[in-house]
């Protein structure tokens, strides 16, 4: 949480990330995440949108390996076995 950063990291928090998205894509200031995070709840556009990525106020493609099957079930059977989840307690095949 914010409250728990450094001095120095507040600094930059407050001072240099303000300044520095003004010149470089994809540092987001606070404003602008609470912008894009009010247009994902309450844009009626996006009412029925699920599963999409958004950068800022677009949507995006997720990553290539986001579509490899082999990789997620692995991603999947190593999550349940991490936690420890029971075949009862998951609505995917395990």
């Amino acid at each position: 949480m914010a409250q728990d950063y450094t001095i120095t990291a507040k600094f930059v928090w407050h001072n240099i990330l303000p300044i520095l998205s003004r010149f470089v894509p994809n540092v987001n200031t606070i404003e602008n995440a609470g912008q894009a995070l009010a247009r994902l709840v309450l844009d009626p556009e996006l009412e029925n949108t699920t599963g999409k990525y958004f950068s800022s106020m677009k949507m995006i493609d997720s990553s290539q390996e986001s579509y490899n099957a082999t990789e997620a079930q692995q991603l999947w059977n190593g999550s349940v076995q991490l936690t420890q989840l029971q075949p009862d307690e998951t609505i995917l095949n395990i």
